[in-house]
């Protein structure tokens, strides 16, 4: 299974640089059941370093998605970037509730993965002014970072074209403003 997963990501590495794009986002997406956590982090690790070498060679990154039950807790993913250790591999900051702390702050975790992060999931940015994700905090801190990389609207909702249109023109101006501070 990991064979294989590493050569289709290498199939999407050669498509992402026939297409001139920058990256290729993965997602390890947990821990099997029954598997030991910090073997699969390190087998996690290898796995992507193979992936980085070919990512290098093409002229692209990997993006690694701070996602799954097990592997969406920080301190998890960068056990998992240590064992990897290769620079053209890097996160992509999620925007999970596994960020916040008891104080719902992502002060300590950015911190831990601010090494890392080469790209951003975004979400409902509504999140903010109800308190449930402190995206004005996020973006001050990939302010500070000088973080100049794109910020990846997923949003779980479908609209029609003109309700779709109208979303995207309101979620713009929110995002404006929180590029603002």
């Amino acid at each position: 299974m990991v064979r294989r997963n590493i050569e289709e990501c290498k199939r999407f590495i050669d498509l992402v640089k026939d297409l001139g794009g920058r990256g290729v986002k993965v997602r390890p997406n947990g821990v099997p059941a029954g598997a030991e956590p910090a073997r699969t982090f390190e087998q996690i690790g290898r796995a992507l370093t193979e992936c980085g070498r070919a990512a290098a060679d093409a002229g692209v990154e990997i993006w690694v998605e701070v996602h799954g039950a097990v592997t969406a807790v920080p301190r998890n993913m960068k056990a998992i970037m240590d064992a990897c250790g290769h620079p053209s591999v890097g996160v992509t900051w999620n925007s999970n509730g596994t960020d916040l702390d008891e104080q719902k702050s992502i002060a300590a975790n950015f911190d831990l993965l601010r090494p890392f992060i080469k790209s951003c999931h975004i979400n409902d940015l509504e999140n903010d002014r109800r308190g449930t994700y402190p995206y004005r905090d996020l973006f001050r801190r990939l302010a500070a970072m000088n973080y100049d990389r794109y910020t990846l609207i997923e949003v779980g909702r479908t609209y029609d074209v003109a309700a779709g249109a109208e979303f995207l023109r309101a979620y713009k101006k929110q995002w404006e403003e929180l590029v603002r501070g």
